[in-house]
């Protein structure tokens, strides 16, 4: 694996790392409230697919120099030229496209099991109500 790749994928995997904390701590805010708690977390997850998206679709070959992966690689590692350029920027982005879409397989799974656990919830509150 070349040093640009390997560098590109830690530094997106720690971008979806400090993501995931921020799901995770906004899940346990709402877990009183289950269906409330992964809705949270899917919106999360959304989000920050359609950040890398639009992250993605924002990347020019010029652009790519001034990515953390490029500037974090020796002058010597860095691929050349324009034909090293439009090879980092295509890499990068279908990195971020990979990223992108396992992020909104997560998102659509927590939507999912928010509306099972919602569902599940209701007759709960319908036992509570008839009781009144």
């Amino acid at each position: 694996m070349s040093p640009f790749r390997q560098l590109a994928e830690q530094t997106v995997a720690r971008d979806a790392g400090f993501v995931s904390f921020v799901g995770i701590i906004l899940m346990i805010a709402f877990s009183f409230e289950p269906p409330a708690a992964l809705k949270s977390g899917a919106t999360v997850a959304l989000f920050f697919s359609i950040g890398l998206v639009l992250r993605a679709s924002r990347l020019t070959d010029d652009g790519v120099v001034r990515l953390e992966a490029w500037r974090g690689l020796h002058p010597t590692l860095r691929p050349i030229g324009d034909s090293g350029r439009r090879w980092a920027r295509n890499n990068f982005e279908e990195l971020l496209l990979r990223t992108a879409k396992t992020a909104s397989v997560i998102a659509i799974g927590f939507y999912c099991a928010a509306l099972v656990a919602s569902v599940v919830a209701l007759p709960e509150a319908y036992h509570i109500v008839g009781r009144h």
